[in-house]
């Protein structure tokens, strides 16, 4: 997947620069695959999409979770 991202990008910087650990995660919308610009973000998709994300990141940061940030 090639993507267009800023954000993230300055976070690793200052991450790295820093010596600190940073994560992550994205969910794709909109696509440029065939060529024209397809707008998706309000789609169900993406909506299910960004609420697994907004999970999975909650249960790598809760305490009593199974998951932890370093098994994801």
């Amino acid at each position: 997947m090639v993507a267009v991202e800023m954000e993230a990008a300055a976070l690793f910087t200052v991450a790295a620069y820093r010596s600190v650990e940073v994560s992550a995660a994205f969910v794709a919308s909109d696509s440029l695959a065939e060529m024209t610009w397809q707008p998706r973000f309000g789609t169900s998709a993406v909506r299910e999409g960004m609420l697994k994300l907004l999970e999975v990141a909650v249960a790598a940061i809760t305490e009593d979770s199974p998951i932890r940030s370093k098994d994801l």
